[in-house]
């Protein structure tokens, strides 16, 4: 069908997935190649779902840098898509924890360009690994060199203030379950972080 019919890769569902991101989510090279095939390429590498998600992003999330290759070989300027939150294949392969995926990406030239792009929150790829505290993520980006850990986000925070933000919420939800407070608006440096962090542990001591 899609030989007869170069349009039907581009069409999309109700979340505007087209049968690329559907080959990208599944890791599916076959089908994949297929739908990148020549006069039937059309623009399906560079549509985007209903969040704001191309094929390339799916990739990345899925863990598929094979599928990755084969669309960055094809258009390499997709490498530069961001989604609505203005998040690359770096930002959703970290938020994904797919380590392989973010070595991939450190390694291929043609996605040197977004490893120190933010996001709309002003987050590195670094920062997100440190809000989510993966540590392997973390120790390969700090490795390559190339990321600055001094990078400042839209709350002023740097790579270590979202590490201790992170580590006092996962604290706070472990005494209060639910009912956890918002540091977001009180915490607005290293020192209070600190601070915060000790007197949630030793509150009753300080």
């Amino acid at each position: 069908m899609i030989c007869k019919n170069g349009d039907a890769i581009k069409e999309a569902d109700a979340i505007g997935w087209t049968p690329l991101h559907y080959a990208a989510l599944k890791g599916n090279l076959e089908a994949t190649e297929l739908l990148l095939l020549g006069k039937h390429d059309g623009s399906a590498s560079y549509m985007l779902d209903k969040s704001g998600m191309s094929a390339l992003h799916v990739a990345a999330f899925a863990g598929h840098e094979e599928v990755m290759e084969k669309l960055i070989r094809r258009h390499p300027d997709i490498c530069d898509l961001v989604n609505h939150k203005g998040q690359t294949a770096l930002h959703i392969a970290v938020l994904a924890g797919q380590e392989t995926v973010v070595k991939y990406i450190l390694k291929e030239p043609n996605l040197a360009g977004i490893i120190h792009e933010k996001d709309q929150d002003g987050n590195t790829a670094l920062h997100l690994a440190a809000i989510n505290q993966d540590y392997k993520i973390m120790k390969l980006l700090v490795a390559d060199g190339r990321l600055d850990n001094t990078a400042i986000n839209r709350l002023k925070r740097t790579l270590k203030d979202s590490h201790c933000l992170a580590m006092i919420q996962d604290v706070m939800t472990m005494i209060l379950g639910s009912q956890l407070p918002n540091y977001h608006d009180i915490i607005a440096d290293s020192s209070s972080l600190i601070c915060c962090y000790l007197h949630t542990i030793y509150g009753p001591l300080l």
